[in-house]
């Protein structure tokens, strides 16, 4: 199996970008950060060991102690010039590979540093072409390794983009690689923590392409259930559960509109369906949102805000409504209500998306508003900007971003009020909520 494209050409990145600036992916996932970035002069001439450089840069990045995190840091106890004479597998070491060559097209990318990026570049093509060896074993799928190599490349496209769909192409061939294992004989610690780290971007992405996850069948929400420590970490798998059905759901109803528009049939029976399965796993969510506001280190409170001065200025009529601030004890809680709005604006999309197929017992205002309500409790949890350490824990989340990408794409087609007001707020917080690191698995 191939899933990445191991050819080395010169066109493949063009590397002296006007300005220095990065590219551009179409995920929220590739907002990179400026603070704390110094811009190094070109003439400045590369140090005899720079990978050590790189690395720290990386490490400052990423998430603390995820795969990518703890790829690096064995990199750095390791002689990295006699990295390709080392005598384990390539499925064994494709991943320190994948990771220098990410971090040294980061550091140069970020610090406009052409020489370093070409290097970068192409240390990368080395580590597609040793990645595609591996692949030829017919049990890489086993290696940890080669999850993680997988995981780097689509890290790297959200950060520093070589093509549009680069970053689904990965994630596409992660999940193959993933549908090849047996959930119940690939639960190590470790493995259980990889899984856990890919929760998320295996969810985005098929909620992001219209696809359903494996996540979703019934053997992989058992395993990975199984191994939840505490009554916190279930809570949070259940949540993940009911976005894996998300997938599900719109699968099915994209495939189904294919099917009535090629043979131009009504299914009304199977559009009935598809809205009976979305209502009961709407119940689903709201009794998990219960249950989880009934824990007191979920609790929040509300204070007004002063957002309306900014919405004014735009020229835009703000709703009668007075917006407030949702202000949290910890980051996980924030994250998790986010997490929960994302799966609910999920839902209500299917619902208005099959509104019109069928009698309705709910009008569409309806579904409407409470997606509008959604959007706003997304707006709600973002910090303002005094609050620096809250603001840069959020930034450091992809939920974060997913749930500003899915709040834009639940506005889009809507011209009311409501919707242009709520689209502002959403400029308003990415600029001045979402600023600093990102941090990735």
């Amino acid at each position: 199996m191939t899933f990445v494209d191991a050819t080395i050409v010169a066109s493949r990145r063009k590397i002296d970008r006007p300005h220095g600036a990065l590219s551009t992916s179409s995920s929220t996932l590739s907002m990179v950060s400026s603070p704390g970035t110094m811009i190094l002069p070109p003439s400045v001439p590369i140090p005899p060991n720079p990978q050590e450089i790189y690395i720290m840069f990386a490490r400052s990045h990423l998430a603390k102690d995820g795969p990518d995190d703890l790829s690096l840091r064995a990199l750095q106890s390791m002689d990295i010039a006699r990295l390709g004479a080392n005598s384990m597998s390539e499925c064994q070491t494709a991943h320190l590979r994948a990771v220098l060559s990410f971090a040294t097209i980061f550091f140069g990318t970020k610090h406009r540093q052409t020489e370093i990026t070409r290097q970068g570049f192409l240390s990368h093509g080395v580590t597609l072409q040793q990645l595609n060896r591996a692949l030829l074993d017919p049990k890489c799928h086993e290696f940890d390794e080669v999850i993680v190599s997988v995981i780097t490349l689509a890290i790297q496209e959200t950060l520093v983009s070589s093509g549009p769909d680069h970053f689904l192409n990965h994630m596409s061939g992660l999940e193959k690689l993933i549908a090849l294992r047996d959930p119940r004989l690939h639960c190590s610690p470790n493995t259980i923590s990889l899984y856990r780290c890919l929760r998320h971007m295996l969810l985005f992405a098929a909620l992001g392409t219209g696809r359903s996850t494996i996540l979703a069948k019934p053997e992989w929400k058992t395993m990975l259930r199984q191994h939840c420590e505490n009554e916190e970490q279930l809570q949070e798998q259940l949540l993940y559960d009911i976005l894996a059905d998300c997938s599900v759901l719109a699968s099915e109803r994209d495939k189904l509109f294919t099917r009535r528009t090629a043979r131009r049939e009504n299914a009304s029976d199977e559009i009935q369906i598809i809205r009976t399965n979305t209502e009961h796993l709407c119940e689903q969510l709201w009794d998990w949102k219960i249950n989880w506001g009934a824990n007191p280190a979920n609790a929040y409170m509300e204070i007004p805000t002063v957002s309306n001065t900014h919405i004014e200025s735009t020229g835009i009529d703000a709703p009668s409504i007075a917006p407030t601030a949702l202000v949290f004890a910890n980051i996980t809680s924030a994250l998790t209500l986010m997490l929960y709005n994302i799966a609910l604006m999920h839902l209500l999309q299917i619902l208005v998306s099959i509104h019109s197929s069928l009698p309705q017992t709910t009008p569409r205002d309806h579904l409407v508003a409470a997606a509008h309500s959604a959007v706003l409790d997304i707006c709600r949890c973002m910090p303002n900007a005094t609050n620096e350490n809250f603001r840069r824990e959020l930034h450091a989340s992809p939920v974060a971003h997913c749930a500003l990408q899915t709040a834009r794409t639940m506005l889009q087609g809507d011209d009311s009020v409501n919707a242009k007001w709520l689209m502002s707020m959403l400029d308003r917080k990415s600029a001045t909520s979402m600023t600093g690191r990102i941090d990735f698995t």
